[in-house]
Parts: C-alpha cells; structure tokens; sequence
C-alpha cells in the first residue's frame, strides 16, 4: 500500500465533521473542550438559533476504523462520554451508539476526501480559471466575507509540506522522504453538498470513496478539468474520477441518498425525555412532576 507521510493510503477521507443532537446539550460538559490532545478529534460550538455542537474527526481516527466508517463516528462519541464531555445519568456503552447512531448525529456537517500526488503529477495550465491565495489553489466557489470566516471551496490543490511541519506531529525526516507531498481535496459541504447522510457513510473506507465517485467526477468537470492535468497512474479512485469527467456532460446515477430533515422517531423522543427525567431526579426535582412529563411523553 502506498502513503504519505503520516502513513496513510494517498487515497482516503480526510475528515469527516459531525452536528450533534441538540438534545444532547443538557447533557454536554461545556468547559471541557480538549478531547485529544494530538487534535484527531476536535469539539467545539456555535450559537445560531440555539447552541449547536460540532464534533470534527480527522484522518488518522477514522483510518483506525477504516473497515466500518459508521464505527468511527461511534467510537469518537462514545470518547465524549468516556472523557466526560458528555454525562448521562446513567452509565452507556459503545455498542448503545454504534446501534442508534442516528440518536446522537442531528447530520453529517462536513466530508473531506483526499488524494496526495508526487508534485510533478499534477500540472497547472490554466490558473486564470483558479483562485490562488499563498501556494493553494482553490477552485472558483470560494468567498471572502469581511464580518466572517470564508466559505471554503469545493476543490483544493496544495503542498501539504510546510503544513505537515507546521503541525510538528511527525518527524521532519519522514516529512521530506515521503514524495505524496502535493494534495487534491474535495470538501463536501452544506452549500455544495445534499448527500452528506449516515446512510452514505455505510460500509468500509473503499465503500465510501467508490459511491462517492460519481459525484466528485462531476465536481471535478465543473471546477478543475480545464484547470489542471493529473497524472493518476498509481491512484485507482482518482482514476475512476478521471475517466467519468471525460463525458462532456456530466451526469449522477450513483447510489447516494439525498439529506432529508431530521425528524425523530417516537422512541428517540422517549429516550431523551426519560434521560432528562432522570437527571432531574438525580438532582432532587420533584418526582410527581417527573411521571407526568413521562406519561404526557408516552402518549404523545
């Protein structure tokens, strides 16, 4: 298998940023923001018509569990509430999560693919059609806002060198001997992006990048083609994205499932409404008024 030089496949997901339930607040430890301290897994939140927490999950997590990606997200939740960043007022195991997953995920915020190239693989003969901001190339969709962070472009193309020693996680020396240095991204987003699904995440690292291809085939047609040469011989995923933006009009007939709204079932509302129920009597509240927001629960 061939890697860079962190020692991961030249081709896989970079990262993958949940949205939490935003039932799960009454139970989040809000001073606590450090989950790891090699930041592979990373909490933080933002107000916007309430409070809503987002858990980012990098590369070197998810390529732990790249035989089930689903296990990942699973297993970096249940790290919450191992490290106390979340309390429930009763113990939970991993095995709870991995099976209601979709409990505790409100969506799938953000997707990062990436494929790390040799730099002379990748050549450049248009720039006027890419923005270029330092030594990244950024696809056209990219924005600037004066009272807010941009908003980031579908496509990347960058030398991951000065970065890598930058973020002084690994040693120099396997930082310049690996040649995988130059990367392609695409970043699959709320603005960019209606597949971003746990149904979608299914299955094992190969399984995610096969369905996705399709549809990054016609990312790369709008944004890139005409742009950039890649030389993919040793990168059977990026080939495949190759050969269907070929087609001079692209189309999608993967088998990805489009986001729906996020509606709870009946026993997901039971659930957190018996979990609230029980840290109010854990806290001393009254028990007559804790049966009836049961019972009121249970027949609704």
């Amino acid at each position: 298998m061939l890697v860079n030089a962190e020692g991961l496949p030249i081709e896989g997901i970079d990262r993958i940023e949940i949205t939490l339930n935003q039932e799960l607040n009454n139970f989040i430890n809000p001073q606590k923001r450090n989950v790891d301290p090699k930041h592979y897994l990373h909490l933080r939140s933002v107000y916007k018509y309430g409070t809503w927490w987002f858990l980012d999950i990098q590369a070197q997590y998810i390529y732990k569990y790249s035989y089930d990606i689903r296990a990942a997200i699973a297993n970096s939740i249940y790290t919450l509430f191992e490290k106390g960043f979340i309390n429930f007022p009763y113990p939970i195991n991993y095995q709870f999560v991995y099976t209601f997953l979709d409990y505790f995920v409100y969506e799938v915020r953000e997707i990062e693919l990436y494929f790390d190239f040799e730099p002379e693989m990748i050549k450049v003969i248009n720039r006027d059609e890419l923005l270029k901001y330092g030594n990244t190339l950024y696809s056209v969709d990219r924005r600037l806002y004066k009272n807010k962070p941009p908003r980031k472009s579908i496509l990347e193309d960058y030398n991951r060198t000065e970065k890598l020693i930058n973020y002084n996680q690994i040693s120099h020396k396997d930082i310049f001997l690996n040649k995988y240095s130059q990367r392609i991204e695409f970043r699959l987003a709320k603005y960019n992006c209606p597949y971003r699904t746990l149904g979608n995440l299914i299955g094992s690292q190969h399984d995610i990048l096969t369905r996705y291809i399709p549809y990054l085939a016609i990312l790369y047609y709008r944004f890139f083609k005409s742009s950039i040469i890649v030389n993919s011989k040793d990168h059977p995923y990026f080939t495949n994205i190759l050969l269907l933006s070929k087609n001079e009009i692209v189309r999608y007939r993967g088998s990805l499932e489009k986001i729906t709204t996020h509606k709870p079932s009946q026993n997901e509302i039971i659930f957190f409404s018996n979990l609230r129920n029980m840290q109010l009597l854990k806290s001393g509240y009254n028990l007559n008024i804790i049966l009836n927001n049961l019972l009121n629960t249970n027949k609704s």
